[in-house]
Order: C-alpha cells, then structure tokens, then sequence
C-alpha cells in the first residue's frame, strides 16, 4: 500500500444572490454570507494546527460589474475572488479575519465588498465559472486531492437546454480529473431539481456513491436507481441522496467543518474467513479507515539566521564505531544483552522473522501441501510412512476468524483504543495492499455483514493490521445494530461496515489484587452485592445527567489550541484580554467538568451526592482489606572482632576467606595500607591481601 501525505486543495464556491445578503434573526441579525466567511475563518484556524498542507481558495460569482480591494475580477464577467487556492498561508488568513472583524464590530459591513449582479446586467455564465474553476484545480499540482464546496441559494441555475448540457459536461469532467464536488443548497425551499438533472447521471456521482460491484450500467432517465449498501445491490445514485439535501442558516457551521473530514486509510489487508482443503481459501480484502484523528504535535523545523531571511537547518547522522571510525549501515546487525556480558546475535533473516509476527493457524493434521518433495532415507523409512504435515503461515498483515459470540457479550471497557470502521475493498487488494487480495471481496464482506445483523453475532478475529504491528484479538462488531450508532446531534450515523475493536489479549488481562481474590475465597461473605438503596440513589442521580453524548469533536486539544490561539493574535495584530487565557476558556474538559460539578452540587442533587457519599463510607467497612504485614525486625548489627595476623596467615594457608566480613579485611588492610592496596569489592580485597603475603614469603 502506497503512502503519501496528503495535501488537499479545497475551493469554496459562493454565488452571491439577495437571499445569502440579507440579515437574518436565525443568525442574530447577520447575514447568511457572513455564517459562511466566518466559518471558513474558523475552519482556517483549525487546519493551520492539523493539516498544514492544506490549500484554500474563496471565489464569488454572479457579482457586480466592479470589485472593491480586496476582491479581485477574474476573467468571467461577475466571476470575482478573494484570494486563489494556495495553501494555508497568513496573508489569505489576515484578508479574511480583517474582513469578518470589520462586520462583527460594525466598522465596514459585508455590503461595501459583496454585490449581487443587477437583474438588468447580464447573468454570469455557470458553465464558464466551473470551467475557470477546473483550470484553477489544474494549475495547482501541488496538491493530490482537490474538492470544490458549492454554496447557491439558487435553484434555477438555467434556463436553456444547452446549458443544462454543458453544465453535465463540465460536472463529467472534475469526475475524470478526480476533482470531487460537495453542493451546499442554501434554503429551507430550495428546490434541487435542476441540480439533479445536472448530477444524476454523470459518472462523478455514481463514482462517488456507495457503488457495488454490479456491473450493471447506468439508469434511465425516467428510473430511479436502486438503493445500494452491504444489504442491497444495484449501482448507481439515489435521487433522494443527502448530497440533494438543503442546508438551513443554522446547519452553514457544521457542515464547513464537515469539509476537513478526510477519509484516512490505516491499512489494508486479507480477512482470511477460512482456509486449508476444507475451507477452500475463504476470504475477503478489507479496508480500515480511521473515524476520527485528534490534532497531534509535529516535529518543528530546525532554522537558522542566514543573512536577511531564515533558512532551514538539516541533519544527517552516521553510524561510528570504535576509534571513530565510519561503519557502513549495512554492515551493522542489531544484538540483544541477554545477561553477564554475552550478546545474543541475530542475522537477517531471525530479525524479519521476529518484525513479520507471522504464526501458523492451521492444525498440523489437515496443513499438508499437495505439492511437496519429501526425501526420506531408504533405510529409515518402510515405505509406509506419511509426509509429514507442514504449517500453512499467514504473512502479515492478516485477519483470521476465529468464531463468533453474541453482541451482548463485548463489554463497553473492553475498548481500549479507538476503533476503526472496516469496509470492503472493491478492488480486491489490486490497488491497496501489497500482494492480490481475494475475488469478489464486496460479496463476501457483504454476506458476512448480513448474517452477523440478523444472527445478532460479532466476528473474532486474529492477526496484525500492519506489517510492524504487534498481533492482537480483535472483534468485529456490525454497525446498525444495538450499541453501534453515534446519537451526535446533527451528525451522520455510520454506514454499513464493521467495527474493528481490539480486544484485551495476553499482558492486557490483569487479576484482581492477590489479597482480595484471597479474602474472598477464604470467606464467601465478603463478596456480596450492594444495597438496593444505593443502587437506586445512583439510577436516581444517573438519570439527571443532561450530556446524553460524546463527540471527540467537541474536545479539541487546549495545548494546541492555546498555542496557535496566541500566535493568530499576535500575527494578525489582535488583542487578546486577560480573560481568554484562563482554563476555562482554552480547555473544553475543564469547562465541561466545571458546569458538572456545579449541575451536581445545585438543591436536591447536592444532598443525594452526601447521602451516596455516607452509604459508600459504610460499605467501604465491611470489604475485604488490605492486610499490611509487619516487617520483620532487622537483627541489631554486631560488630565483628578486628583481625590479627595469625587469622589471616591461617586463612591464606589454607584458602578459607568466607568467614572473614568486608569490614575485617579492611580493616587488616588499613594497617599495612602502604603494602596492601584498597578495593570496594571483597574478591579484589581478598586478592591483594594473598598477593602482598605471596611476596613477603619469598622475601623471607
């Protein structure tokens, strides 16, 4: 599997028209082009800290003949832009936070930029702009993956035939450039009928729907296409698509911010369903997509003063040995300190064998390989001997079904790391991972997701997502089943697919506390279950809880935040009091802990909280124990009798120091110290001793 950083460039689209100028009571007296800017300011913000790569580009049309600073004429008539599509850079960020600024504090409206073209003058050409808009994706390389958001309060964007034809055309075309379009339809009473007659039968919308593996073609213009997913077949678009949804004033928010959503591929590989003669090499080619990715510190760029201008710094290491002489990195082998000095040395092929984590998940009695030589010596074998089996191994990475057991048996704390929605890969493996992957990996997937939802089973599975990855027990847990959708306000449930949730395994399994596990065993009575009265004060507290849901979205990381909070101000010249640096202000945890905790304390609550607190006190005295064992006491020291020469001359006759202690030998040693020299360890101090009496013998 390919990877590449990605780098997407995203163009906002904005027709300008009476109904996004006006002000609305729904956004407290402002406009619904202002919800817009203002969002795209904020969702700038946010991608400065998480996906520096990115490019953004704001463009108007259906504007007025003239352009005021800082809007720019483009080369269609009412076709304007405030600035191109380049990545995120402080100039653009400073254009538009200046503009926004202005609006919110009354100094420069919104009205003094943006006009909407007179009906007299004459209508910009739709299919102009979107192919001027083609030509601006096309001219920036730089970025692998471009998007282009609509925003219209316009649903007669034609008139004529011929321009419903062109405008097909040029929509067929960012499909064949791999250009995505995202339409946003501005009002309640929009009517999407003319935008669906441009999109319904291109092949940019049935590229970018749910598509099976049917090959059936495309559907007449009078059918509607059939619904798709892992519960039907059929190809195609659906007319009553989200993507012809409209959008309210009070949706314009969230649905920007839905923009940096990148679909996130963590890996790709076999789900191996069953394998050997008897299962026939079962299996599907899987995809594992992240579900949300929080912003992460990266490494900062090294630089210099170099003249006038910064310059960056590079680094290089090499690998020295002794002597400080340069050993070539090929001819360096990794070893492994076992104890006493000695180094366990590995070659190259120990060393792959230990990174692949491959494992044999076949029994020995059926993995037999049909095409084996086997050499056996005539006079040991009597001819009726069979060939001995051979291990079939799984290279990774790899997924192997173990079994299944009921939904009801995963508990929610069994979720240790965040999981990873699984999905076929309709190319069986030729474009995602390493080697080919197995034939017709959607139906497969498909009557795997069907007979779990209506068997209400997960699937176990074993094996490592990645080659360097450590295996691990996973589930299979299928979405639209009970305890498998988000309940987020506003949010889009998950598509058909599995939950890949990783099991706790091996060194995650830990015991109970050894004194309470004894205890228990010891006596029956200590485990007993807790009052009906506390179990129903805390269903009675539980109930008032008014956050009934958790969107990581919602908790952005305050460090980050605060950081680039302080920068943005302090480049694009803002003010930022005293009060905006506070905790509360930055980190959404603490806010949210902080209104809890008030919630909780108010009236009634506060003292159902007491009542629980004194029930656990009193619970708290009849569990098991820690029982703390005293400590031996430590003999008193005694001091051992100093040494005299006939002791020593004795010992060294006959090879006997054992009984002798560290403070007696330096203690002899002391008294001869120009003759004998000091050692911190007995063995050496013993042996200088038998060296200085070895020597005055010969003398004498």
């Amino acid at each position: 599997m390919s990877q590449y950083e990605v780098r997407e460039g995203i163009i906002f689209l904005i027709e300008l028209t009476p109904t996004i100028l006006e002000p609305l009571a729904d956004l407290l007296g402002k406009s619904i082009l202002f919800e817009i800017l203002s969002s795209i300011n904020d969702l700038m913000s946010e991608l400065i800290i998480s996906m520096k790569s990115t490019g953004v580009g704001i463009y108007f049309y259906n504007c007025d003949e003239t352009a005021v600073e800082p809007l720019k004429l483009m080369k269609v008539p009412g076709f304007q832009k405030l600035f191109r599509l380049n990545q995120l850079n402080l100039t653009n960020m400073k254009i538009l936070n200046d503009m926004i600024t202005d609006e919110a504090q009354g100094v420069r409206p919104l009205s003094h930029f943006f006009k909407a073209s007179e009906p007299s003058q004459t209508p910009t050409s739709l299919p102009s702009v979107l192919t001027k808009t083609l030509d601006e994706f096309m001219d920036k390389k730089y970025f692998n993956r471009r998007k282009l958001i609509w925003l219209t309060s316009n649903d007669k964007p034609f008139t004529k035939t011929s321009s419903k034809e062109s405008l097909w055309r040029i929509v067929n075309d960012f499909y064949n450039y791999g250009y995505f379009i995202l339409p946003m339809f501005l009002g309640q009473n929009f009517d999407v009928k003319c935008y669906r007659d441009v999109f319904i039968n291109t092949n940019f919308l049935t590229e970018h729907s749910p598509a099976s593996q049917n090959p059936a073609g495309d559907t007449a213009d009078n059918q509607e296409p059939k619904s798709l997913g892992l519960s039907a077949t059929g190809r195609g678009f659906r007319a009553q698509s989200k993507v012809f949804s409209t959008t309210l004033a009070s949706q314009i928010r969230t649905n920007i911010y839905r923009v940096k959503e990148i679909r996130r591929m963590q890996f790709a590989c076999d789900l191996i369903l069953s394998d050997g003669p008897a299962g026939a090499g079962l299996g599907c080619t899987i995809k594992g997509y992240t579900i949300y990715s929080p912003e992460k510190i990266k490494k900062d760029l090294l630089l210099y003063t170099g003249e006038e201008t910064l310059k960056r710094v590079f680094t290089e290491s090499k690998v020295v040995g002794q002597g400080g002489v340069t050993v070539e990195d090929k001819n360096v082998r990794k070893g492994y300190e076992i104890g006493g000095g000695q180094v366990l040395y590995l070659d190259e092929d120990q060393q792959n064998y230990i990174k692949g984590h491959i494992f044999d998940h076949e029994p020995k009695h059926i993995a037999v390989k049909e095409d084996l030589e086997v050499v056996v010596d005539e006079d040991e074998s009597s001819g009726d001997e069979e060939a001995e089996p051979v291990p079939s191994i799984s290279n990774p990475p790899y997924l192997k079904l173990l079994g299944f057991r009921a939904l009801s048996s995963i508990q929610p704390a069994y979720n240790s790391t965040p999981p990873i929605f699984i999905t076929p890969d309709l190319t069986n493996g030729l474009k995602s991972s390493g080697s080919a992957g197995y034939n017709n990996s959607f139906s497969t997937f498909s009557s795997l997701y069907q007979s779990c939802v209506k068997l209400s089973k997960m699937a176990i599975v074993f094996g490592c997502t990645k080659k360097n990855s450590k295996p691990s027990l996973f589930a299979l847990y299928p979405t639209k089943t009970v305890n498998a959708s988000r309940n987020v306000p506003g949010e889009d449930e998950l598509p058909e697919g599995f939950l890949l949730i990783r099991l706790p395994w091996l060194e995650d399994v830990r015991s109970l506390p050894n004194y309470y596990c004894t205890k228990a065993n010891d006596d029956e009575s200590a485990v007993q279950e807790a009052p009906a009265s506390l179990i129903n004060s805390y269903k009675e507290l539980l109930s008032q809880f008014f956050y009934k849901h958790y969107n990581p979205r919602d908790f952005s990381n305050p460090t980050l935040n605060y950081f680039y909070k302080v920068i943005k101000h302090d480049l694009l010249q803002i003010s930022l009091p005293e009060s905006e640096k506070s905790v509360l202000k930055n980190d959404i945890t603490s806010m949210k802990l902080g209104q809890l905790r008030a919630f909780l304390n108010e009236g009634p609550r506060g003292d159902l909280i007491a009542k629980l607190n004194e029930s656990l006190n009193e619970l708290e005295q009849t569990l098991p124990k820690k029982e703390v064992v005293e400590p031996a006491a430590k003999r008193p020291k005694v001091d051992a009798p100093a040494l005299d020469e006939g002791a020593v001359l004795t010992a060294w006759k006959n090879d006997q120091w054992g009984h002798f202690t560290v403070v007696q030998l330096k203690g002899f040693q002391r008294a001869y110290k120009d003759e004998i020299k000091g050692a911190t360890k007995k063995a050496d101090l013993i042996e200088n001793i038998k060296s200085f009496l070895d020597n005055r013998a010969k003398r004498q």
